[in-house]
C-alpha cells in the first residue's frame, strides 16, 4: 500500500505519497471539504482526515510537525493544543505517559522555573525514582505534606516551619542526624511514655552502636533515665547500661554504681561513697 501523508500549511492541504511527488490541492473547489475518492487510503470525503501520519507545515512550508498515531485504539482520542496571545499552554485531558525510559524536560520562558500541579505527582510508580533540583531552588509545601519514604537532601541548609514525623507503631528511630556519615544523634518515639534520644546510638528492633561509646536519655515508666556504655563495636547491637534514674513524680535521684570500689558519688574529684551500702544509708 502506498504511504500517504496530509500536509496542511500556507500552501493549502496536499496529499503527499512516498514517491516524493506533491499532488494538487485536495480542496480543488474551495468548498472546505477534501475532495478525495471514497475508499482512498488516508482521506475521507466527509471532511475527516484519516491518516497514519498528519504533517503540518510551518509558516513558510520549510518544516513540518508530524502527528503520528501508531496503535489500533478502541475509542476516539482528542489532542488539544491551545495557544492564545502571550499564554502558551498544552491541555491534556487524558494521562500523559512517557515510556521506554525517556525523559520529560520542562523549560519555562525567561527561566521562571514554575511547575504547577493541581493533582498528584508520582515518581517511579513502584520503581526507584529521583526528583532533582540541579541548582539552588526552593521547594515549598503550602499545606500538609505526607512523606512515606526516605527524603534526602545534601543542601547546606534545609528550613522547615514545622516538621511532623508520625510513624506507625513500634518504629525504628524516626530521626537521625549524622556528620560526614559518622556518629549519630537519633530520636525515637516508640509510644506514650516510651521515648529516647540516642547519642551515637539508634534503634531498629534493637539498639545499635555507632561509635565505641554511646549514651541515651530515655523517658519511660515515670522516670527520666540516663544510660551510658563504652567498649562497643560500631554497627553491633548492645543493651544500654543504666546510670541515673530520676523519678518524675517523686524527684528520686538514683545513681547506679557499676563498680563500688572505684565508682560512686564524687565531689571535686573526691570519692564520697566507696560502697553501695554507704551510699544507700
Amino acid at each position: 500500500m502506498t504511504e500517504r501523508e496530509i500536509f496542511i500549511g500556507s500552501v493549502g492541504p496536499h496529499l503527499y505519497e512516498d514517491t516524493d511527488d506533491l499532488y494538487d490541492p485536495l480542496d480543488t473547489d474551495d468548498s472546505g471539504v477534501f475532495d478525495g475518492i471514497s475508499g482512498t487510503p488516508g482521506i475521507l470525503t466527509n471532511g475527516s482526515v484519516v491518516a497514519g501520519s498528519l504533517a503540518l507545515f510551518d509558516t513558510n512550508a520549510s518544516n513540518i510537525l508530524s502527528l503520528i498515531w501508531n496503535e489500533d485504539d478502541t475509542v476516539d482520542r482528542v489532542l488539544n493544543l491551545l495557544v492564545g496571545g502571550a499564554s502558551r499552554s498544552v491541555t491534556l485531558n487524558e494521562d500523559f505517559i512517557v515510556g521506554d525510559g525517556y525523559n520529560v524536560t520542562i523549560t519555562a520562558l525567561g527561566q521562571a522555573n514554575t511547575l504547577t500541579l493541581n493533582e498528584g505527582f508520582t515518581i517511579g510508580d513502584g520503581y526507584p525514582g529521583t526528583l532533582t533540583f540541579s541548582s539552588a531552588c526552593v521547594l515549598t509545601v503550602e499545606a500538609t505534606s505526607l512523606i512515606n519514604q526516605d527524603l534526602t537532601t545534601d543542601s547546606i541548609v534545609a528550613t522547615f516551619g514545622r516538621l511532623l514525623i508520625n510513624s506507625a507503631a513500634s518504629p525504628p528511630s524516626q530521626l537521625k542526624i549524622q556528620g560526614n556519615s559518622l556518629g549519630v544523634i537519633s530520636a525515637l518515639v516508640y509510644g506514650a511514655d516510651n521515648a529516647a534520644i540516642g547519642f551515637d546510638a539508634d534503634y531498629n528492633a534493637a539498639w545499635y552502636a555507632r561509635d565505641t561509646e554511646a549514651a541515651l536519655i530515655y523517658k519511660t515508666g515515670g522516670y527520666l533515665k540516663i544510660y551510658g556504655d563504652d567498649s562497643l563495636t560500631p554497627g553491633n547491637t548492645f543493651t544500654p547500661n543504666a546510670l541515673i534514674d530520676i523519678g518524675l513524680a517523686t524527684g528520686d535521684f538514683d545513681i547506679k554504681l557499676h563498680d563500688a570500689a572505684t565508682v560512686g558519688l564524687k565531689l571535686g574529684g573526691t570519692l564520697l561513697t566507696p560502697s553501695p551500702t554507704e551510699f544507700n544509708q
